[in-house]
């Protein structure tokens, strides 16, 4: 039987977006411009895991189309979170979050946004908007250096701390009002790189 069922005119009217099964990209680049998918966690990851054709294609269908993505139910009861950084890095437009718990998607998500003073919107890079192909020749051959050539440096400067634990009374020295503990930060570093998101490593120092 036929799942699709009419709709009435009046309220197609005001339907802006209308959301599409996925089946492959080159079917998805042949919908609407008002067609857009709706991708879980569990579907978004069999996509990461295709390979660099895949990503292209979800990244090409993003220029023009709309892409949202969501959690798993299960991960959503236990309160744990997708890695928002992929699907932004497809250029994904919308990216749902459990933000019942805190942890370091919410923390990532929230810093994200800050860039544009949280106002809740921040401009996609250049080359998920418009393409490589179409990007200057210049633009090009500086956004390759700046992949390839230059790294990011990234510098921190601890301003306080407070309720820092201290060893066993015993260990503090008696003439002496320093505790002798050796207190370190830790500084988890997120990028966009989609073979190896499951293992995001944090620097210690």
């Amino acid at each position: 039987k036929d799942k699709v069922k009419p709709m009435s005119e009046n309220l197609s009217r005001l339907v802006l977006l209308n959301s599409c099964r996925f089946k492959c990209w080159e079917k998805s680049m042949t919908l609407n411009l008002s067609s857009m998918h709706s991708i879980s966690e569990t579907k978004m990851d069999a996509l990461v895991k295709m390979g660099p054709e895949s990503w292209k294609g979800w990244a090409e269908f993003n220029m023009q189309h709309i892409t949202r993505t969501f959690p798993n139910y299960k991960t959503s009861v236990a309160g744990e979170n997708l890695n928002p950084l992929i699907p932004w890095s497809m250029g994904c437009q919308l990216v749902s979050l459990n933000i019942q718990s805190p942890g370091a998607e919410v923390w990532v998500n929230d810093g994200r946004f800050r860039e544009n003073g949280s106002c809740g919107y921040v401009l996609k890079p250049n080359r998920l908007i418009h393409g490589r192909s179409q990007a200057s020749s210049a633009m090009r051959e500086v956004t390759s250096k700046i992949e390839t050539e230059f790294p990011v440096i990234v510098s921190l400067r601890v301003l306080a701390g407070n309720r820092l634990p201290r060893r066993s009374p015993c260990k503090v020295a008696k003439k002496s009002s320093i505790l002798p503990f050796n207190p370190r930060v830790r500084v988890s570093l997120y990028d966009g790189i989609v073979s190896d998101h499951k293992n995001v490593m944090p620097l210690h120092h």
